[in-house]
């Protein structure tokens, strides 16, 4: 299955199983995910930076299954690169406004 959502627990747990052929043919679980957490970012991260996708990249390694009632809410890829981008930006200003504001770096002009 493509990725295309990153999904936040709001009430519930999700087992996270691999089938990887090096523990045999069933299905492994290797986690649980529960209230606050998130799950599904990894498919949406495995992209090019022009946005172009990496040929098989972004197919989900992992299934997720509801291990009770669960409650999740879905994230497109569009609403979290704007999310990422948007902390980016912030980290960015920050760090420039802290070396503007070091005596050695007055000097020199930061965009």
């Amino acid at each position: 299955d493509i990725g295309d959502l990153m999904y936040i627990i709001l009430k519930g747990s999700i087992g996270v199983r691999l089938r990887d052929t090096s523990y045999g043919a069933e299905p492994v679980f290797v986690s649980t995910k529960r209230e606050g957490e998130h799950f599904g970012d990894l498919a949406l991260l495995s992209k090019q930076a022009n946005n172009k996708p990496i040929p098989g990249a972004n197919r989900r390694r992992a299934s997720c299954i509801c291990m009770e009632e669960s409650h999740l809410l879905g994230f497109p890829t569009s609403i979290v690169n704007e999310i990422v981008f948007e902390l980016l930006d912030k980290k960015w200003k920050s760090n420039i406004e802290f070396f503007q504001n070091v005596s050695y770096f007055s000097v020199y002009s930061f965009f």
